[in-house]
């Protein structure tokens, strides 16, 4: 089943001077809320969103059963914008980042860390722009269990 969010909240909004402050750059984040108790035997997670440098960023995902891993650290250099399909069992995380491609996530941990535990409850992602001075959107994410 799959389940969407159109919204995300607080999204890589900062803006500042080029300072290396830490407390302004705070990560993007959004929910889904799987109502359905199931294993998961598959999973598939859709990104989309906007920005001049992926490479800037991080994106992990939490399960409600405490398990994380990141899906991207830091990879893509320059390139703009982001439209992956994170897939267990998919290639290595590798650009273009815009192409609607399943890959596997770049780790710590895999999708294969999911299989076998259960899909109910809040689903977190959180993105994070470790290089201050650009503005990002987070226009959806999805996840396919």
């Amino acid at each position: 089943q799959k389940y969407c969010s159109s919204a995300a909240t607080g999204l890589l909004r900062v803006q500042n001077s080029g300072v290396a402050d830490q407390s302004v750059r705070q990560p993007g984040y959004g929910i889904i809320f799987v109502p359905t108790n199931n294993l998961i035997g598959d999973i598939d997670v859709l990104v989309d969103l906007r920005h001049p440098f992926v490479g800037d960023l991080t994106v992990d995902l939490a399960s409600p059963g405490g398990v994380g891993i990141r899906l991207h650290d830091l990879l893509g250099g320059a390139d703009a914008d982001m439209n992956v399909v994170y897939s267990n069992g998919a290639p290595a995380n590798a650009g273009p980042y815009n192409c609607g491609c399943a890959m596997e996530a770049s780790g710590p941990g895999s999708m294969q860390d999911f299989i076998n535990t259960p899909s109910i409850g809040p689903w977190l992602m959180s993105i994070s722009d470790i290089y201050p001075g650009n503005i990002s959107t987070f226009d959806r994410w999805c996840l396919q269990i």
